[in-house]
């Protein structure tokens, strides 16, 4: 899975307490994206990537505002 809280804390020069809670909170966000969706990465000019950036943007909001009122896909 990758390099242990102690592991991590060297190599950054963290204590490993805030990494700990660095990994808790990433995993929790990880954990809470819904099952069915896709990492999506691209390389792209730059207005390209701003339109992509906002897209994504509202489709989250649009997918969290469905969850909220209980009408997630």
């Amino acid at each position: 899975m990758g390099a242990s809280v102690s592991e991590a804390a060297l190599e950054t020069g963290l204590a490993r307490q805030v990494v700990h809670r660095l990994m808790t909170r990433i995993r929790s966000r990880l954990e809470g994206l819904p099952a069915n969706w896709v990492k999506v990465e691209a390389w792209l000019p730059p207005a390209t990537a701003g339109d992509v950036l906002a897209l994504a943007q509202s489709l989250r909001s649009a997918q969290s505002q469905e969850e909220r009122s209980g009408l997630a896909v």
